[in-house]
């Protein structure tokens, strides 16, 4: 387009048989008028953000890609959106299936992941470091009593299993799984995207609370060399991220309702139910 307007001034210039400056300028104004209007045309209707390097290209596969992810994850750095009323349309309805889509998978993703960590943390960790032999022995001779004096009933041995199993996990440990994985992101941006150490702590943490003010994002030039496995590895990490928030989300939950209810039974506010709940129990 500008092209054409360089080309259609010359020739304007040169169809003058008299170069008047007052009939010129008319001309050369209408004519720039219309290369406006095309350029207003082109950035409402066509999309068209300015650029005109082939390496800054934003709407290739993989940037429409992490443009989906970033959109049901809720984190919307800005540096990509849609131009056109079809695409804004189209994003309002995948936003509105696709957003509730993924907090369900999260949730569902935290639980598995809370319990796993779970199970990993009591029984391979910690036993470990509390394994008594005496102590184990005579606790499988109690739960093997228990078993006999109920007629064959597990009822406490199974209570004492879901005991163990809901055992909560320290919060200390969860913020420590959190910040390792935000200092590791840094690591990985630093390299990857030439920012400081700094910036990329920083990104990591907008970018996983989905904040995504915008300010830092990776993978700004798709085109560029490996820049389609940068979004990859960069999809991947938001993507572990937030479910690893998740997780950690609802084990923090379960330490702070065990702590609260603790306290409401210390103060009276609310009864134990082990007692009550117990089938052999006789006032």
């Amino acid at each position: 387009m500008r092209d054409n307007v360089t080309e259609d001034l010359w020739s304007i210039t040169k169809e003058m048989s008299v170069l008047h400056q007052e009939n010129w300028t008319t001309k050369a104004i209408s004519r720039i008028k219309l290369f406006e209007n095309d350029l207003v045309l082109a950035i409402r209707k066509a999309g068209w953000d300015g650029s005109e390097e082939v390496d800054s290209l934003q709407w290739t596969f993989a940037g429409a890609l992490f443009y989906s992810i970033i959109v049901i994850t809720t984190i919307g750095y800005g540096h990509i959106a849609p131009k056109t009323h079809l695409g804004k349309v189209t994003t309002i309805f995948y936003a509105i299936v696709g957003i509730p889509l993924m907090l369900l998978c999260l949730s569902n993703i935290g639980d598995i992941m809370a319990h796993s960590f779970r199970f990993l943390y009591w029984r391979i960790c910690c036993y470990a470091c509390t394994r008594d032999p005496k102590r184990n022995h005579s606790t499988r001779r109690r739960a093997k009593s228990i078993r006999i004096s109920n007629n064959g009933g597990y009822s406490d041995y199974g209570d004492e299993m879901a005991s163990n199993q809901t055992k909560p996990v320290p919060i200390w440990l969860c913020v420590f799984l959190v910040v390792s994985y935000i200092i590791g992101g840094a690591f990985l941006f630093s390299d990857w995207e030439d920012w400081g150490y700094a910036d990329s702590a920083y990104f990591c943490f907008i970018t996983l609370t989905t904040i995504g003010f915008g300010d830092f994002v990776p993978a700004q030039r798709v085109n560029k060399k490996n820049g389609e496995m940068s979004i990859a590895l960069c999809s991947l990490y938001l993507l572990f991220g937030i479910a690893l928030l998740a997780m950690s989300f609802n084990l923090v939950q379960e330490e702070v309702i065990n702590n609260v209810k603790a306290v409401a039974r210390h103060l009276g506010i609310i009864k134990d139910n082990t007692i009550e709940n117990n089938p052999d129990y006789v006032e």
